[in-house]
């Protein structure tokens, strides 16, 4: 005959069930907890996400935009544009020429210059 154990056997209970039922309700509550503090942020996060991407391809323009401004040549390096711009911004003429000034209605007005 086995030596009998001092130890009582545990014979289950009505209350292992309930603190199952109790852990999981704690599980899905906690859970849900998580989830409604979250989802606020969520939002935040594409909307943050999307303002990053469009100001991503706004950069991208830009660059090229300065790519191709870079590209090209000065014109106040040029002594023509200089002299074309202050013709037409600031109404420097050369002596003798003729000058058209067109007004509003269309027509054209010969000026010259002494």
């Amino acid at each position: 005959m086995p030596p009998r154990s001092f130890e009582p056997e545990e014979t289950p209970t009505a209350w292992v069930p309930i603190g199952r039922a109790a852990m999981a309700l704690a599980f899905v509550c906690l859970t849900g907890v998580i989830a409604v503090n979250f989802m606020p942020r969520m939002k935040e996060y594409r909307v943050v996400d999307v303002e990053a991407r469009r100001l991503e391809a706004e950069r991208a323009v830009l660059q090229m935009e300065k790519e191709r401004l870079l590209s090209e040549p000065d014109p106040l390096a040029s002594r023509e544009y200089v002299e074309l711009k202050a013709r037409d911004q600031l109404g420097y003429y050369r002596p003798g020429e003729v000058v058209f000034q067109f007004l509003d209605e269309g027509a054209a007005v010969p000026v010259r210059t002494p």
